[in-house]
């Protein structure tokens, strides 16, 4: 909880905003399994409006990132003028179990670790406490979509232990982008109206090295078109859900404009992309 909500009062500041000004909250995990839910206890640590709507988002994985955001902004886009904001936090360490000396173990535990990340987003500028109008966005999200490949639920999740979460990672998921994400980017792409062409960078989830080259591989692109995705992955190693929010925080803060393609996978086994313009 520390640090989701270190993570919600920094993305608040800099919107300019405070607390009672967000309007929607939705909060992603893989990890933090609670009843209340991770968003309710917030609420108990901040001082949100008691009318602020809530939703908890669980099991999206390491999709969870570029998944959570694009509900987010359905939910702004459903709410001109209100400031949602979208939370995503997982503590991948959780899944070290000292009992399990299998390879898919000591894989996680080399490669997860663990992170926060939180966005607001609205439609249109917003009215702020002291009656300014913001309109300092420094993203659009203009697209989004996903696809899930039936038969691959044995691919990737948790496999709940006496002792803690037991880390289900297959081998085969970078075989599995290598032959099927090209199809399915490009049903997104198509239904969009664009091609690879039309952007400007790609801001991939660091999912792990081969999974990063298989997708730059299908993609057609080099290591330096997805310069931030290797920067965040060797920073910071894959935080789940989180890490697709760093690679984007990491591009903006290096100046990257224009039309980027955001992507990551998940559990299901999904992949999710979004069209944003920085």
């Amino acid at each position: 909880m520390p640090l989701l909500e270190e993570a919600a009062q920094g993305a608040i500041a800099k919107a300019g905003l405070v607390v009672t000004d967000i309007d929607a909250v939705v909060v992603n995990t893989v990890t933090g399994i609670a009843v209340p839910s991770l968003d309710a206890l917030l609420f108990n640590r901040m001082p949100f409006r008691p009318d602020t709507e809530r939703l908890p988002i669980f099991g999206f994985g390491c999709g969870g990132g570029v998944a959570g955001l694009s509900r987010a902004a359905r939910i702004a886009e459903s709410m001109p003028g209100a400031n949602v904001l979208f939370l995503t936090v997982d503590l991948c360490t959780l899944c070290l179990r000292l009992e399990d000396q299998s390879l898919a173990m000591f894989i996680s535990a080399a490669l997860f670790g663990d992170g926060a990340a939180a966005v607001v987003l609205r439609k249109g500028a917003t009215q702020t406490t002291d009656g300014a109008r913001n309109n300092g966005a420094v993203a659009r999200v203009a697209a989004t979509g996903e696809h899930l490949w039936p038969g691959t639920e044995h691919i990737m999740g948790w496999d709940i232990k006496h002792d803690g979460f037991g880390i289900v990672i297959s081998p085969q998921i970078p075989t599995l982008v290598d032959r099927k994400l090209a199809p399915a980017l490009d049903g997104f792409l198509t239904k969009h109206g664009l091609t690879l062409a039309d952007f400007d960078g790609f801001l991939i989830h660091p999912g792990g090295r081969k999974v990063l080259e298989m997708a730059q591989a299908v993609l057609g692109v080099s290591d330096g078109d997805v310069v931030h995705s290797w920067q965040v992955l060797r920073d910071y190693g894959n935080m789940s859900a989180g890490t697709a929010l760093f690679v984007l925080e990491q591009a903006i803060r290096s100046g990257a404009r224009g039309r980027h393609l955001f992507s990551a996978f998940g559990p299901g086994f999904s992949a999710y992309f979004a069209v944003l313009d920085l």
